[in-house]
């Protein structure tokens, strides 16, 4: 058991109600990366933290394995973080060993191709990280950001030294998780439980595959765009 997936898909979405298995494209959302990490044999495992039993269902037509969540880990104000590790501990009550790794995939994640999980990973063999994030780039560099100022009103430059002494070429690369996916080793994560531990690595996933679905708004665009990656894969 040197690696496994999770996939944290709780029943209770109040913005979307059951987004988690909304249809995409002719399957539910979660089937998306679910086929994605079987696909990618990274895995001796591939798990579903849920507290659904239509969800639980889902997942395992799709071929992972539900692993059903107590009522406290399933709250709109549970961590994400508490639903890996019970699935850990669950898996160590069973068969008495931990997995080397893990790797955290949203059920949202319906763009991410199995080459992202196996480059994600490899991370992990380059730079000796403990997390290796699934980031993509700022649509606009957050060099050009601007506040509002409560005293006057009016808007100011948050970076104004590097907005106006830098060319954008000479920007930094910033990043930011896009919600897509992370890696884990697993000694560090029982540890720390931290997304963003010292030894923190990142894979770039390119923005068009890093769609977050968080409003009604948002399924629209995930739909544009899976069928556009099915059309051109």
């Amino acid at each position: 058991m040197k690696s496994i997936a999770i996939i944290p898909a709780r029943g209770g979405s109040k913005r979307i109600p059951r987004k988690n298995i909304y249809n995409i494209c002719g399957k539910p959302m979660l089937a998306w990366p679910i086929e994605q990490a079987i696909k990618s044999k990274l895995f001796s495992a591939v798990i579903v933290s849920t507290d659904d039993t239509e969800i639980a269902q889902v997942a395992e037509q799709y071929g992972a394995r539900a692993i059903m969540r107590p009522a406290e880990l399933a709250t709109d104000t549970a961590e994400e973080i508490d639903a890996y590790e019970h699935v850990l501990q669950t898996l160590h009550n069973e068969r008495k060993i931990y997995p080397k790794y893990f790797c955290g995939v949203y059920p949202t994640a319906i763009l991410i191709k199995d080459e992202d999980l196996i480059a994600g990973f490899e991370k992990f063999s380059d730079n000796n990280a403990d997390v290796v994030m699934s980031v993509s780039e700022y649509a606009i560099h957050p060099y050009k950001a601007l506040v509002r100022n409560i005293e006057t009103g009016f808007l100011e430059m948050v970076y104004p030294v590097e907005c106006n002494t830098l060319r954008s070429q000479e920007y930094p690369l910033y990043t930011a998780s896009n919600g897509t996916f992370y890696w884990f080793n697993v000694t560090s994560f029982l540890k720390e439980k931290n997304y963003y531990p010292e030894r923190l690595d990142q894979y770039i996933l390119p923005r068009t595959r890093a769609v977050d679905v968080d409003v009604l708004e948002d399924l629209d665009i995930a739909q544009i765009f899976k069928k556009n990656q099915l059309e051109t894969s």
